[in-house]
């Protein structure tokens, strides 16, 4: 009744690190730095194993399911975490043995350091070969329980502590058990991952055209602080007459229009420039905002392409000469004051409209 007592607090203790890994899993989508991501995995993987090998030792004699925290490994991180989670077990195990019983012998420590290594090839095989996730899961956890049994009969002759076959016999169930476990529980993390990803993105996002919203604009550039070590170029971009192809042919032409538009204004600046030298916005209605990197002098030209473009594409695919209005100003003119910089870019495009549409304004 002790041993049963014992065994339950040991799998207790070995679920809730699974559950702790996994949850942690689910919350680091929330860090942006991966290295702090992989520095926290390691640190729990360390602590978690090692907590495993003292408390089944102190509980049972003999040390059981230190292996199952490098099962979460194997599910979510990369083939180089699985090498160093097989070179980390065995030496986790080493150093505790080698603290808590002083005649720990080297060639011991040597032995249990190459099983585990051994061990990783078909742990290694298994993730890039099994692609039916179950199926990897049991597999995983047949290969780590196997691998615990040799290196716990090696401590046998080591006469660190016996190992008998129930215990063989519950190492392999309940690895398996847990890795059943594991499977359906990072099922379900898996899911609320994609989840929460999809809100994200959604979060910054135009639902129509798929740019960056108003709430990402104010939060890249209309609310940032002056700051002398940036230049932007800002341009505010505006469809002449989109009311009037709305009240003509209806709310969803128009919606098809404005996303041709964001389209065609994308496609262009990503050939031009590279990810991190813009960012484009749907700013309201059917006005675009691409904000630019740098004093960018080479507009002119650019905006002269892109109305040329839209002119051509829309003839082609919808019968219509699309034209635009478009206001363009730099922030290094105003003291790097990004908001009184886009107050100009929308006060040329105003003077644009005013002065009959389908042109464009650049702040001198």
């Amino acid at each position: 009744m002790d041993f049963i007592y014992c065994y339950g607090i040991v799998l207790f203790f070995a679920i809730s690190t699974v559950l702790s890994l996994l949850l942690v899993q689910q919350n680091t989508i929330f860090i942006k730095n991966n290295n702090i991501s992989k520095a926290l995995y390691l640190f729990l993987y360390i602590a978690f194993t090692y907590n495993i090998v003292s408390l089944s030792r102190n509980f049972l004699t003999n040390i059981t399911l230190y292996y199952i925290p490098l099962l979460f490994m194997l599910s979510f991180l990369s083939y180089r975490f699985i090498i160093l989670g097989g070179i980390l077990t065995p030496l986790i195990v080493s150093v505790y043995f080698s603290f808590w019983y002083p005649n720990y012998t080297m060639d011991l420590v040597i032995k249990l350091l190459l099983a585990g290594t051994i061990g990783i090839i078909p742990l290694l095989l298994i993730r890039r070969l099994i692609k039916p996730k179950l199926l990897m899961y049991l597999s995983a956890s047949f290969v780590m329980a196997c691998i615990e049994i040799y290196q716990n009969s090696l401590m046998i002759k080591g006469t660190i502590f016996s190992y008998g076959s129930i215990q063989v016999g519950l190492t392999m169930i309940n690895n398996l058990l847990l890795g059943l476990f594991v499977y359906y529980a990072s099922k379900i993390i898996h899911a609320k991952i994609k989840e929460i990803q999809l809100k994200l993105a959604s979060y910054d996002r135009d639902d129509l055209t798929g740019l960056y919203n108003f709430r990402q604009l104010n939060q890249d550039v209309l609310k940032v602080e002056p700051n002398d070590t940036q230049e932007l170029t800002i341009i505010i971009i505006d469809i002449d007459h989109f009311k009037k192809l709305n009240d003509t042919h209806g709310h969803s032409h128009g919606n098809e229009i404005l996303k041709f538009v964001a389209d065609t204004v994308k496609r262009m600046i990503t050939a031009k420039f590279t990810r991190n030298q813009y960012r484009i916005y749907r700013y309201g209605g059917e006005e675009i905002v691409v904000v630019l990197e740098d004093h960018i002098p080479q507009v002119d030209q650019i905006l002269r392409e892109l109305k040329t473009l839209i002119s051509n594409e829309s003839l082609r695919l919808y019968n219509e000469n699309l034209t635009l209005s478009i206001g363009v100003s730099f922030n290094k003119k105003h003291h790097f004051d990004n908001l009184e910089a886009f107050r100009q870019a929308d006060q040329l495009l105003y003077q644009v409209k005013t002065e009959g549409r389908d042109n464009y304004l650049i702040e001198n």
